[in-house]
């Protein structure tokens, strides 16, 4: 009897609309769902078959890119926000939320990259009295959306990006094992763009009961902030950064040690993931 395939999901808004429906796939799949940063544990010990990654996981090598589809912002996003008590341009100390991979990489790039500076990075549990002891605090996620406007000084990482390279930015990505044959469920899978505008309706009744949000804000989460067609622009956003971490691994891996260790050339190439291999590559 074949083996049903595991698909690893995050339980965050941002990825609900991509996994709406999963429940009548349960003969062929069974839905596991985990923070980013447990996901890509989980498909790196190959507990998972496939996996809404953190893009950054991407770096590891042995994993293709489900075509797409992915959660992307083309500015502010949101949900992915440094906050502070003074400019976030000035902090000395950051405290990154240990539930991300990508969201802190993208952090430590824009301050190294772009402010040319080099505050001093931690991983403390969001409002823990380590993280609320530093200058700001990265938080992504239901917890980045609860925390935005709370602050005197916030910056959106969607739109710091937005204006460093002119690019969307790709948070999450369906990344596949390359020995995986996905059939109905990467259909599924792929799919879902064309089904969000059906879903997004009642998951935004839902998750303003569920966060303490405005049904308003939920709506404009998911039809404005995020978009969810991995398509060519998208992909450049995703080469770029993809590139940029690898060419900062090292330095990246020293503020978050449970990054992957670098398995991919550079300039990195973005493979995609087909049941049937053919010409999989792709040059953005």
């Amino acid at each position: 009897m074949k083996s049903k395939i595991q698909v690893g999901a995050v339980p965050y808004l941002n990825s609900k609309p991509l996994v709406q429906g999963h429940e009548l796939f349960h003969q062929e799949a069974d839905f596991v769902f985990a923070p980013p940063s447990q996901l890509s544990r989980m498909i790196g010990e190959g507990l998972v078959d496939v996996a809404l990654c953190s893009s950054i996981e991407y770096l590891r090598g042995g994993l293709d890119i489900l075509p797409g589809v992915g959660v992307i912002s083309r500015g502010a996003v949101n949900s992915v926000i440094l906050t502070s008590e003074k400019p976030v341009e000035q902090a000395k100390t950051v405290n990154l939320d240990p539930s991300s991979l990508t969201s802190c990489a993208l952090t430590g790039l824009w301050y190294w990259r772009f402010l040319k500076q080099d505050p001093q990075f931690s991983r403390y549990p969001v409002e823990s009295p380590e993280a609320k002891a530093c200058d700001a605090q990265l938080a992504i996620g239901d917890l980045g959306l609860q925390r935005a406007g709370r602050f005197a000084h916030q910056l959106d990482l969607g739109a710091a990006w937005m204006e460093w390279t002119g690019s969307p930015f790709v948070y999450a990505v369906w990344l596949v094992r390359q020995e995986s044959v996905l059939g109905a469920i990467g259909k599924y899978l792929m799919d879902a763009p064309k089904r969000v505008h059906k879903t997004i309706p009642q998951l935004a009744v839902e998750a303003s009961e569920e966060l303490g949000l405005t049904n308003d804000l939920c709506v404009g989460y998911l039809t404005d902030s995020l978009q969810f067609t991995l398509d060519g622009e998208a992909l450049i956003g995703l080469q770029r950064f993809l590139t940029l971490a690898a060419a900062e691994h090292h330095r990246l891996r020293e503020i978050v040690p449970d990054l992957p260790a670098l398995g991919v050339e550079i300039p990195v190439t973005i493979n995609y993931h087909l049941d049937h291999p053919a010409d999989q590559s792709h040059e953005a």
